[in-house]
């Protein structure tokens, strides 16, 4: 089973930031972190492997700084981890990014492709979907437990009042 994680690096929700100047400005320690639904992608992928064997890749984008992210993803236990780097994408939007993710992770094969439910620092979710859409692959977001077996992944996903189940070929986003 070959598996790929989309990471992305975000401010860090535990920097310092003190108050100066009677309250007229902030100083924060730029400090940056790997997105906390991102961990938990790879925490889920990780189980993926143990359990059916395999490799986990993590892919960012950025530099840099960005590289933290990698080096996350491996002492976390992945087993490949690639950056994406070129000035061309800073500043870019969701779908630049998505776009860009997309022409790296088709490169490779792959059986499921994971990424977080959103980042923490713009929550608007749209990269995974996205990058679906340019794969041409299923896409099930909002996932709380996952099965892999048979070909096929069985998703559950929180809905009002209860709980939905959701069954999709592999590969699948």
């Amino acid at each position: 089973m070959n598996i790929v994680v989309l990471a992305k690096q975000v401010p860090d929700p535990e920097a310092f930031v003190e108050i100066r100047g009677e309250g007229a400005r902030l100083e924060i320690e730029q400090k940056f972190a790997t997105n906390l639904f991102d961990e938990f992608a790879l925490e889920e992928a990780l189980r993926i492997r143990e359990k059916q064997g395999g490799k986990v890749k993590v892919i960012t984008m950025g530099g840099g700084k960005a590289t933290e992210v990698l080096r996350t993803g491996i002492a976390m236990g992945a087993d490949e981890a690639l950056m994406l780097d070129d000035p061309a994408f800073a500043d870019g939007d969701g779908y630049a990014t998505a776009l860009a993710l997309s022409k790296a992770i088709q490169k490779a094969p792959f059986d499921i492709l994971l990424c977080g439910k959103q980042a923490t620092d713009d929550d608007r979710g749209e990269v995974g979907p996205m990058v679906a859409q340019f794969l041409g692959l299923p896409h099930v977001g909002g996932v709380t437990k996952l099965d892999i077996a048979d070909g096929k992944a069985v998703a559950e996903c929180p809905i009002e009042g209860g709980k939905e189940i959701m069954e999709v070929p592999l590969p699948a986003v």
